[in-house]
């Protein structure tokens, strides 16, 4: 759900814009959510048998309600991966996703740059040589 703080001269208040709600399914949308200008990426991570997803939407200038460009899906899609974990977005919409459950627990995390309109290139993979159980991506 979207709210805004309004500060009017006799009352304080938050006033309901809108619910997000992405064209596929709503497993654990919202586990984590980044907010950076006008772009939202909202981690789904038990999305598809756990697998995961990221939706992303945008709020253009000078409205107050978002649109939903894209969904994320990981590139090495695993069940039990929980890509979408840990999501962050910058201004430009480029996107940083951790899946901490990939490679039997030793996690992934995974760059996207936004190309154009509702496409994003995945540009760098992070995987780090470590051992099982290191849940790399549970942060970022």
């Amino acid at each position: 759900f979207e709210y805004r703080y309004d500060e009017p001269t006799d009352q304080y208040e938050w006033v309901f814009i809108q619910k997000l709600a992405p064209t596929v399914s709503l497993d654990g949308l919202g586990y984590l959510v980044s907010l950076v200008g006008e772009f939202l990426a909202a981690g789904a991570p038990f999305y598809d048998q756990n697998g995961g997803a990221v939706h992303v939407f945008r709020r253009p200038a000078g409205t107050d309600t978002f649109q939903q460009l894209a969904t994320l899906v990981s590139p090495n899609p695993e069940v039990d991966g929980h890509f979408g974990y840990a999501v962050a977005v910058d201004k430009d919409g480029d996107i940083a996703v951790g899946a901490p459950s990939e490679r039997s627990y030793r996690g992934s995390v995974y760059v996207f740059a936004r190309v154009a309109g509702p496409d994003w290139d995945i540009v760098q993979t992070f995987q780090p040589d470590v051992s099982s159980n290191a849940y790399f991506g549970w942060s970022i």
